[in-house]
C-alpha cells in the first residue's frame, strides 16, 4: 500500500509543478501585455495586441485542460498495473470502471469518486475540480488583460479628442464600451490556481 501510494502521489506531484509551471507562462505573456498597453498610443495595433493575447490564454487553457485529462488517464493506467502486480483484483476492477466512464463523462462528479480503494480516490479528489480551477484562473487573466486593455483605449481616446480627431475618438469609445459589456473585469481576487490554494497537494 505505502509503495503504490507513494507512487501515485509523486505523479500527482510532477503533474502540479507541470500545471504551475504552463499557468506562470500564461501569466509572464500577460504582463507583457500589460507594459505594452502602456506605450502603444495606435488603436489598431493594440486592439490586435488584445486579441492576441485573448487567443493565448483561450490556447493556454485549453491545453491545460487537455493535459488534466491526459495525466489523468495515464495515471489511472499506472495504477491499474500498480495493484495488478499486488494482486488486488477488486482495485483493479473499481479502476477498470473508471477509466471506461471517464472515457464518456470527461469529469469526475461528486457521486463518482469511490472509497475504495485509497489510491484512486486519491487522483479522482486531486483532478475533479481541475476543470473548474482552470475555467477561474481563465476568467482571471482575461479580466487582467482587458482592464489593461481598456486603461491604454481611455489613454489614446483622450489623446484623440485633444488632437480634435472626434471619429476616432468615437471608435475608440465604442470599442470600449463594447469589452467592458462583454467581460467581467472584476473576478475573484484570489485565483484557484495560486500556489497558496495548492497547499494540501504539498503536504502530501
Amino acid at each position: 500500500m505505502i509503495g503504490s501510494r507513494h507512487l501515485l502521489l509523486s505523479g500527482i506531484a510532477f503533474g502540479l509543478s507541470s500545471f504551475l509551471l504552463l499557468v506562470a507562462g500564461c501569466k509572464s505573456s500577460s504582463d507583457s501585455f500589460a507594459k505594452e498597453t502602456k506605450k502603444t498610443d495606435d488603436f489598431p495595433t493594440l486592439q490586435k495586441a488584445y486579441e492576441d493575447q485573448l487567443g493565448k490564454i483561450e490556447t493556454t487553457y485549453a491545453e491545460l485542460l487537455k493535459k488534466t485529462f491526459t495525466d489523468y488517464t495515464n495515471s489511472l493506467n499506472k495504477l491499474e498495473q500498480t495493484l495488478a502486480k499486488k494482486g488486488d483484483l477488486d482495485g483493479v476492477l473499481a479502476v477498470k470502471k473508471e477509466k471506461e466512464m471517464f472515457k464518456f463523462r470527461r469529469e469526475i462528479p461528486e457521486d463518482a469518486v469511490v472509497s475504495f480503494p485509497v489510491e484512486l480516490k486519491t487522483l479522482q479528489e486531486n483532478v475533479k475540480n481541475q476543470p473548474i480551477v482552470l475555467e477561474a484562473d481563465k476568467k482571471k487573466e482575461i479580466a487582467k488583460i482587458t482592464s489593461d486593455y481598456i486603461a491604454g483605449l481611455e489613454k489614446i481616446k483622450e489623446a484623440l479628442t485633444k488632437n480634435m480627431k472626434i471619429d476616432e475618438a468615437v471608435a475608440v469609445k465604442t470599442e470600449i464600451e463594447k469589452v467592458k459589456g462583454r467581460v467581467d473585469v472584476t473576478p475573484p481576487s484570489k485565483s484557484p490556481s495560486d500556489p497558496e490554494s495548492w497547499e494540501r497537494f504539498e503536504k502530501w
